[in-house]
């Protein structure tokens, strides 16, 4: 019996050690084939400085537009000093009123020289910013008191179009002078008035006109019309690729690792002389997990998608390596990650070794796609990149 109950036990310790055994064994053929113990992947951040200029993509965009010059009020048989009649409907016709092609051409004239590479804008609001009447010649505005500003349509197959209200003005006190500064009407699109005035085959232009409170002067004024107007809208841009200093060395990253490397193996309590381990640790690769932004002056709320490019350096154009992209419907919030593109693994130290060994001057380069509305504010924030650091500790 005994015998027999030997037999049993000594079995189950063969059983049980077989893991073990089998552990010994594959260290044995790893350290046989290469000398080397892969360990398990580090989590590591590596702060980025990335200066990337959005070539001040921000809105709300502002254009000048020509409305004419040489208009005058037209008083009729009222003479000086009398109340001033009302004014006909096409006292302003608006020969320059622009088409959306000339929204577009101001547009790229604003963009042009910027950093900005390439961009899609889809315009959907144009407001009044500032409408101004300035005197010339003789005539002023000193007897006017009160002044609204009407914009008409050209009328739709030979029917009239109800005038628009642009604008209004009161003098301060006791009349105008050389000028008449408009508060523009809130809600009134500009940009939709244009794409109807191009859309509408019917000859002629659209036209202005004054509906004035006061006395006739005894030299009716003639003037200049000055409009300011501002767009909005939503498109995507491409920045201007921007040098990338802050892409560290193989050297430089080896020595973070290690640091880091050291730090965990000397926290294990009771173990802390594992941390001279550190120097027999190398890293095999550097899989980016994602690059995080944080905004460190206004945010990314009016942003629906971002992804940034590397291009190596060299002279000849190079492919561009997309490190991350995200997206958000309804705009993100004070920090994004981006994340490499799905299925595809992103090895930081490949490019960082290619980059050491890559004998063309200059640097590596890179730059943003950026799709949303335009903002108010252009944000600056700060980037770092997570990674999982492979490394293996080399024996001999």
């Amino acid at each position: 019996m005994k015998g027999n109950a030997f037999a049993v036990n000594n079995l189950g310790a063969r059983k049980a050690s077989a893991p073990l055994v089998k552990l010994l064994f594959g260290i044995s053929t790893v350290l046989l084939a290469t000398g080397c113990i892969p360990l398990p992947p580090v989590p590591f951040t590596l702060p980025l400085e990335v200066n990337v200029d959005m070539g001040g993509f921000q809105g709300p965009m502002e254009f000048t537009i020509e409305a004419g010059s040489g208009h005058s009020f037209q008083f009729g048989s009222a003479l000086a000093g009398e109340e001033i009649p009302d004014q006909l409907p096409d006292q302003m016709p608006l020969t320059d009123f622009p088409s959306e092609q000339d929204i577009f051409d101001l547009v790229d004239a604003q963009i042009q020289g910027s950093a900005i590479a390439d961009v899609d804008l889809n315009l959907s609001m144009i407001a009044l910013k500032s409408l101004r009447l300035q005197a010339t010649g003789d005539g002023d505005f000193h007897t006017i008191t009160h002044v609204k500003i009407y914009f008409v349509p050209k009328p739709v197959a030979g029917v009239p179009k109800q005038p628009i209200l642009l604008g209004s003005a009161n003098a301060p006190s006791g009349g105008f002078s050389t000028e008449i500064r408009f508060v523009p009407t809130p809600g009134v699109n500009l940009f939709d008035l244009i794409h109807q005035n191009d859309d509408n085959p019917a000859t002629g232009n659209p036209t202005a006109y004054l509906k004035a409170t006061g006395t006739v002067p005894t030299v009716a004024p003639a003037w200049t019309t000055s409009v300011v107007v501002t767009a909005d809208g939503a498109g995507s841009i491409t920045t201007a690729p921007a040098e990338f200093r802050a892409l560290p060395t193989g050297e430089a990253i080896n020595g973070m690792i290690h640091d880091a490397v050291a730090q965990a193996l000397g926290s294990i309590p009771g173990f802390e002389w594992l941390a001279g381990l550190a120097d027999l640790v190398a890293v095999t690769s550097l899989e980016v997990v994602g690059l995080n932004l944080t905004a460190t002056s206004h945010d990314f709320s009016d942003f629906t998608e971002i992804r940034v490019f590397y291009i190596p350096k060299g002279g000849e154009v190079q492919d561009a390596i997309e490190l991350g992209g995200a997206e958000a419907p309804d705009g993100f919030g004070n920090s994004i990650t981006l994340a490499p593109p799905p299925g595809q693994t992103l090895d930081l130290l490949e490019l960082v070794r290619e980059n050491d060994a890559n004998p063309a001057e200059g640097w590596p380069m890179t730059y943003l796609t950026v799709t949303g509305s335009i903002p108010e504010a252009l944000p600056t924030w700060d980037t770092e990149v997570t990674l999982n650091a492979y490394p293996v500790l080399r024996l001999f």
